[in-house]
């Protein structure tokens, strides 16, 4: 995951900073379109990954461009929003109960643990729920 990372955006990250230095604003704003498109690219190339156990596919960023060209990117766009705005809803709410909860019970030292304990187990609950709806959305090739 780590190397697909570091494969998809050092190209976007090197541009945006050459070009910042050449055009300013303009090379910015071009660099953060290469970084959306290589996002989604990246998108896909993480559920290569997933499905192909393998580094060199995931790796092929014309084959992931294909893949999104294939799936469609309004509905890897769509799928995105969606199912963000669903997870980010349900950790919202899990984390406004546990606030009542720390608010009834009241601050100390077994809250100072816990919270950071359970806001990691909603964060990481997100991160799943999110890759599992990309994964779906991939399958559907």
């Amino acid at each position: 995951y780590l190397i697909v990372s570091l494969v998809y955006f050092i190209i976007p990250v090197a541009l945006m900073v050459g070009l910042s230095f050449i055009l300013g604003l303009v090379g910015i704003i071009i660099g953060i379109i290469v970084a959306i498109i290589f996002a989604f690219a990246f998108t896909m190339a993480i559920c290569r990954l997933a499905d192909t156990d393998s580094l060199g596919s995931a790796l092929s960023i014309g084959e992931a461009i294909g893949d999104l060209n294939q799936i469609g990117v309004g509905n890897v766009i769509i799928t995105l929003i969606v199912s963000a705005v669903v997870g980010f809803i349900i950790v919202f709410a899990l984390s406004f109960i546990l606030g009542l909860i720390l608010a009834a019970i009241g601050s100390n030292s077994i809250t100072a643990i816990l919270v950071p304990i359970v806001a990691s187990i909603f964060d990481a609950w997100l991160l799943f729920y999110l890759n599992r709806v990309m994964g779906l959305l991939y399958s559907t090739k």
